[in-house]
């Protein structure tokens, strides 16, 4: 049954094109490619992001047919199946701890999270995949876990799922306070004696084991960033700078956004795909969330068990409006573990409740009409995300003040060949105030003014980004290499000036990447200008450090030879 419900709500999806946004560069970057290879994988060393089993689980899909979409979004079926049947298990094994036989109440649960609406960006974005993927170690790692006072290896095991989890996506990590504090609580329902101190240390091992796996990971994560891991000093630099009056005003946020998502997980509608603002009067929902994280530490039993793995997991979202490192702050994906954890806590609460109450009946209707609104939301949603243009349409509807909707409404325009609607709305992008959000957007508006032949106006938005260019350098540097090489293939200016304009932009690009690609594209700069000796270097260069299996390895070979003689 679970099976059917998955693969037939979110069949159309297999149907749906490349999301505009990340996932045409995710193809690129993996169909380019040439040098990968499980060391550069999990020793890439250097970045903000360490991720390696997400990155794993994209080559077979690259080896095996060409990173084509419809397969793409068949593996992240696929793996939210797999997250359904492993919730299926987690609360099946409650259930058994808690003495229940009936399949009622693990089925109910699995069902609700696999038509949850919130659930749908997670599994339609591709590059959300990274959700997914965490999604189904970490419910492995719970499962197994309530089977850890049975034999130790199954602690061993959970741990190693842990491990794997914070390999596919660093907020994995924030399920450890959760797991620490396990030893605390009370799994089966006849233990209705109060914990005492000293039983908390009766499964201290595998508290034990889960911190020195936190700690593993770190470890690992920082020999594998051996040149610098700007992802987690990042983080720090941002935590550590607040103070006073800042700190309070955004404990104020954090509320906020705690309460949001408590009601997002409650009822997800309005779905959006780019979520900015967060009305003032969730700051009291946020405090209710509190309260029900601290009756989770006071009443501890299994239902409530799961209440704080859902809150540890999602304590990791509430961080994300600071840190101005994703494409908006808060997002529906971010709820997609949380989301399996809190509905196997709802579940068993509800169970618990439900043993006292006489009209037992009205539960099922409610859970079966849980389930309709849900399937019906999911399959709308569903249908949006096949048409980009409809996708970024809704999401400037509710967001109207997001200015990075434009660009992909834009982009679905351009595609759909009405330029003039394309332009005008291209013409209508300001970027905000934030630096981090206004320097894409303006290679964003770059991009379209190219498409248009504004050459001036596009180099004036390229320099103004690169005026204070943030994290995106890279990006800039490449949207210069982009408008110089469209120039050239518009006969739009002296072909010379061109190349001597896009040297320094290639020699940056090389510093920053040390892509072996961009001397050769260097090479090619000087061939043209005739400077023959600095073209033969750059292209031994290019030969020495290109990998086997690159594409111009050879010609930069022989033109490096031809040109030495």
């Amino acid at each position: 049954l679970l099976i059917l419900v998955v693969l037939g709500i979110f069949y159309p999806v297999i149907f749906a094109p490349l999301n505009s946004l990340d996932d045409p560069k995710l193809v690129q970057h993996y169909l380019n490619a040439e040098n990968i290879s499980f060391e550069t994988i999990f020793t890439p060393g250097g970045g903000n992001y360490y991720r390696p089993l997400l990155e794993v689980s994209y080559l077979p899909a690259k080896y095996w047919w060409g990173l084509d979409e419809s397969f793409l979004h068949l593996e992240n079926i696929l793996f939210h199946l797999l997250n359904v049947l492993l919730l299926f298990s987690v609360v099946r094994k409650a259930a058994q701890l808690l003495g229940v036989q009936s399949l009622w109440l693990p089925l109910s649960a699995a069902l609700v999270f696999a038509l949850h609406p919130i659930n749908t960006e997670a599994v339609n974005w591709i590059s959300g995949r990274s959700d997914l993927l965490t999604g189904v170690f970490l419910l492995a790692s719970v499962r197994l876990l309530l089977n850890s006072k049975s034999h130790w290896l199954f602690s061993l095991c959970s741990a190693f799922f842990f491990i794997l989890a914070c390999l596919c996506k660093e907020t994995a990590v924030f399920l450890l306070p959760a797991i620490v504090l396990l030893p605390a609580f009370c799994l089966k329902t006849n233990s209705n004696d109060k914990i005492i101190p000293a039983q908390m240390f009766k499964t201290w091992s595998t508290s034990f084991l889960f911190a020195l796996a936190g700690g593993g990971y770190f470890v690992f994560r920082k020999l594998a960033f051996s040149e610098g891991d700007s992802g987690t000093s990042h983080v720090i630099s941002q935590v550590a700078a607040e103070q006073g009056a800042e700190l309070f005003a955004k404990g104020h946020i954090i509320l906020k956004v705690a309460g949001f998502y408590l009601k997002k997980l409650f009822f997800p509608f309005p779905l959006n795909f780019a979520i900015i603002h967060v009305p003032d009067y969730y700051f009291y929902v946020g405090l209710i969330a509190v309260a029900i994280v601290l009756w989770t530490l006071f009443y501890r039993r299994l239902a409530t068990f799961f209440i704080l793995c859902a809150a540890s997991v999602g304590s990791s979202a509430l961080l994300i409006p600071f840190l101005r490192a994703t494409w908006t702050p808060l997002a529906e994906r971010y709820m997609y573990i949380p989301s399996a954890f809190f509905i196997a806590g709802v579940s068993v609460a509800i169970y618990h409740w439900q043993e006292s109450v006489r009209c037992k009946h009205v539960i099922f209707i409610c859970v079966g009409a849980v389930l309709l609104v849900f399937a019906y939301g999911t399959s709308n949603r569903n249908y949006l995300w096949q048409n980009n243009l409809a996708l970024f349409q809704d999401t400037l509807d509710k967001s109207p003040e997001f200015e990075p909707a434009k660009h992909e409404i834009a982009k679905a325009l351009y595609a759909q060949g009405r330029t003039v609607e394309a332009s005008e709305i291209a013409a209508s992008i300001h970027g905000p105030d934030d630096p981090e959000t206004g320097q894409l957007l303006l290679v964003n508006k770059a991009d379209h003014l190219l498409r248009s032949e504004d050459w001036d106006g596009a180099l004036a938005c390229l320099n103004q980004a690169l005026a204070s260019p943030g994290h995106h350098e890279g990006a800039i540097q490449k949207a210069f290499l982009s408008l110089y090489d469209y120039r050239m293939m518009k006969e739009s200016g002296d072909p010379r000036v061109l190349y001597g304009q896009a040297i320094p932009h290639i020699l940056r690009l090389y510093e920053l990447t040390k892509n072996p690609f961009y001397q050769y594209r260097l090479g090619q700069a000087y061939l043209f200008l005739e400077k023959k000796t600095d073209a033969q270097k750059a292209f031994a260069l290019a030969a020495r450090l290109a990998p086997n299996t690159a594409h111009y390895r050879q010609a930069a070979l022989k033109l490096s030879k031809s040109l030495a003689e």
